[in-house]
């Protein structure tokens, strides 16, 4: 059986960001559907992506998930065509560096299966 014809991307509202004042990031996460039927996923709970900001030394400074909860029942998403998410991210305050945000769909599998990166600075002003 061939793998879905999926691809995703993520797109961040800024490319630099202020380190004056606390970050609020907001990324697009967008699947898209390449193939002429719709692709069901499967999720093992309700959510159905997460998104963390790693530092230029590659460690974790925030994660989207952490502190929330979320149904523990199995949940589906059928994609014809493109499916956008947008993720509100209230990072905090951020020191002057190069960050990547990660985000991916936590679909049933091998985890990060469908994952983009977006990188962004925090400058000093």
């Amino acid at each position: 059986m061939a793998e879905p014809e999926l691809s995703i991307d993520l797109a961040l509202d800024e490319a630099d960001y202020s380190a004056s004042q606390p970050i609020t990031l907001t990324a697009k996460l967008t699947i898209r559907n390449w193939s002429a039927d719709p692709v069901v996923l499967a999720f093992p709970s309700s959510q159905q992506y997460d998104l963390e900001i790693h530092n230029d030394q590659g460690n974790v400074v925030y994660s989207w998930s952490k502190g929330q909860a979320f149904s523990q029942s199995t949940t589906e998403l059928q994609i014809q065509y493109e499916k956008e998410f947008s993720i509100t991210a209230p990072a905090g305050s951020l020191p002057p560096g190069k960050y990547v945000a990660q985000a991916w769909l936590t679909v049933e599998g091998p985890p990060r299966a469908y994952s983009a990166s977006a990188r962004f600075h925090v400058m000093s002003m």
